[in-house]
This record gives C-alpha cells, sequence and structure tokens, in this order.
C-alpha cells in the first residue's frame, strides 16, 4: 500500500500492546523536553498581548552555479563535488513537484541543488531549492517542503507557523 499520489510505500508497524508500550517509551525519552504530566486546571485566563520575538536563524552561506548535468538543471554550491545521477535528479525533481502541487504551490519553482548537509531545502523570491545531497526520508521532506512554500506567504514566526500547519493539513488530505 502506498501514499495516495506520492508512491511511498506506507511501513508496517506492529500495533501490539507491548509493541505500542515500547514505541511509547522510545518517543518519551526522545521528546522529554516536550512531554509535560497532565494536570487539571481549573481556570485559563490569559490577557491579550502583543509579544514581538526575534528569531536567531542560522542562514548558511550560498555561492551556488546553475549547471546542466545531461539535459538537467541542477544548482551546484562551490567546492562540493558529489554529483548525482541523472535519474536520480529527475526522481528528486518530480517527488518535489508533485508535494509543491499537492500543497498548492507552483511546481515550476522547484529547483534541485547539491550543497552542504545544514542546507535541506531554500526559498528565495519565491524559487525553492532541496538538497538532494542530503539523502533524507521521503516524509522528511513533506515537512521541508511546507516551511519552504510557507515562507511565499509570511516569513514572520506564528503567520509562517501558520502557513506551514495548512500546507500540512492539505497534503494530509490529499
Amino acid at each position: 500500500m502506498t501514499i495516495k499520489g506520492l508512491g511511498i510505500p506506507e511501513n508496517k508497524i506492529d500495533l501490539s500492546e507491548q509493541h505500542g508500550k515500547e514505541i511509547l517509551n522510545i518517543v518519551s525519552q526522545l521528546l522529554k523536553p516536550v512531554y509535560k504530566p497532565k494536570r487539571r486546571l481549573q481556570r485559563v485566563v490569559t490577557k491579550g498581548a502583543r509579544i514581538r520575538i526575534e528569531d536567531e536563524r542560522l542562514v548558511s552561506p550560498k555561492t551556488w552555479k546553475l549547471t546542466e548535468v545531461n539535459g538537467e538543471e541542477i544548482y551546484f554550491e562551490e567546492g562540493i563535488v558529489y554529483v548525482p545521477k541523472v535519474e536520480e535528479i529527475k526522481k528528486f525533481r518530480l517527488f518535489c513537484q508533485r508535494l509543491v502541487e499537492l500543497m498548492g504551490g507552483n511546481p515550476e519553482t522547484v529547483n534541485i541543488c547539491v550543497a552542504d548537509r545544514k542546507t535541506d531545502g531554500y526559498n528565495t523570491k519565491g524559487q525553492l531549492f532541496f538538497n538532494i545531497a542530503r539523502k533524507d526520508n521521503p516524509y522528511r521532506w513533506i515537512i521541508v517542503i511546507a516551511r519552504e512554500l510557507a515562507h511565499n506567504i509570511s516569513r514572520k514566526r506564528y503567520p509562517h507557523m501558520n502557513a506551514m500547519t495548512e500546507l500540512l493539513v492539505s497534503i494530509i488530505k490529499h
């Protein structure tokens, strides 16, 4: 069985009670800073506020040169020697384009790059770049693409997160 429209095989997970406890134990260890115990609050009251949050973000420097590999356009970062096979480039581009399309974006704005592993995706002037050198899990690309598409709506934290959430909802519907 595959996820509709993406050709990603679904993982078969043993949902037995014992296996579920093992998964819960592993997840709870990974998410310790996020996990909070259940508390019963008698009342929740807040005052409206305007909060200004300045985010510190790591943006790695980019010096990418457009190159053609057997008819496929790809951006290479200076100093990176990895050259993906043409079949890999085509497959990855089509995969990214399909995800962008399912989220309501323009698939023609998808570009493939070979860059440092710190970069997974990048959006500049509405053009999307995805780093084929990362070899990430296909499910991770769904998040990366939603994040980069959300930059077309807003680069401010909360509007960006709201846009990203809506993009993820749209792909889940598909």
